[in-house]
């Protein structure tokens, strides 16, 4: 089982700054002083209209800078590509009948992946860890539904299913979650989510920690959100409070009453999405399986 714009607008002022001088000088008749009164009074204000041109410019250069500077943020946020591909192990006994089958998702980019190789390369290394975990769990579905098909005449093949759901892919942050299901016998089988964050520019992958700076503000607003949905008495586990603040914290599972001989951390999955960061709890953890 795998748990695990600002938008700117560029400013181009362009002044005739000859305009005035030349309505001016227009007038025929005129006295050679007032022709030159003239002529300076015009060089004067052309002097000014060219000055007010060359800040107008300025500030229009200033305005370009804002919006190259708003592209670039509007940039980072622009939306990806990425494509998801299905893919499927499968073994059949003698009579055709399924004893095992894996299925699972890689992802990868599109026109992104030259500019993004980081990010690319996060991800192939991904898409390889994920072959190798689905290659265990094939082997070891298989040697178990070997067994049991030999001592059950209503044996059903065994599964492991999972599924990539993009929640955000701009250049900012590519984020996912692998959703889960096995089947290994028994009334039903057992699911849960796994959250899968990247930086989109390092391609590094994000912890909790780079997202959240004060994790006993997100307890508290955990704890509220799920007391707010369920209520005192629907139906999650006693203790279950502790249990949220564990997998924030990803206390060491040896520090849990009860758990002592357990190896790992109490880790909550996360994704972010558009709208904010979520939050995924796996069935069992804090409730029974029907919630």
């Amino acid at each position: 089982m795998i748990r695990r714009s600002g938008s700117g607008r560029a400013v181009t002022v362009l002044m005739a700054a000859a305009l005035s001088a030349g309505l001016l000088l227009s007038g025929c008749g005129a006295k050679e002083e007032t022709k030159e009164t003239t002529m300076a009074s015009a060089e004067t204000e052309a002097s000014a209209d060219s000055s007010e041109a060359s800040e107008a410019e300025e500030e229009g250069t200033a305005a370009s800078g804002t919006s190259e500077a708003s592209d670039t943020e509007t940039e980072e946020l622009s939306v990806l590509h990425p494509y998801v591909e299905r893919q499927q192990k499968a073994d059949y006994d003698y009579e055709g009948s399924l004893l095992a089958s894996t299925e699972y998702d890689i992802i990868g980019l599109h026109d992104e992946a030259k500019e993004l190789t980081a990010l690319s390369e996060a991800l192939t290394a991904y898409n390889e860890e994920r072959e190798q975990i689905a290659a265990i769990t094939q082997d070891t579905l298989l040697e178990i539904a070997m067994e049991d098909a030999e001592e059950s005449d209503s044996f059903y093949g065994y599964q492991s299913i999972s599924g990539i759901e993009i929640k955000r892919a701009d250049g900012r942050v590519f984020s996912f979650t692998d959703n889960f299901y096995d089947y290994t016998g028994g009334a039903h089988g057992n699911g849960g989510t796994t959250g899968i964050s990247f930086d989109s520019k390092t391609g590094e992958r994000l912890e909790l920690s780079d997202l959240v700076s004060d994790k006993d503000a997100l307890k508290d607003y955990v704890i509220a959100e799920l007391e707010t949905r369920y209520g005192a008495d629907g139906g999650l586990f006693e203790g279950w409070q502790d249990t949220v603040r564990n997998d924030i914290d990803e206390v060491p599972y040896a520090e849990v009453e009860g758990l002592e001989d357990a190896e790992g951390n109490m880790t909550v999955e996360f994704a972010l999405s558009a709208s904010g960061l979520e939050i995924y709890f796996q069935p069992y953890e804090i409730g029974p399986y029907a919630l």
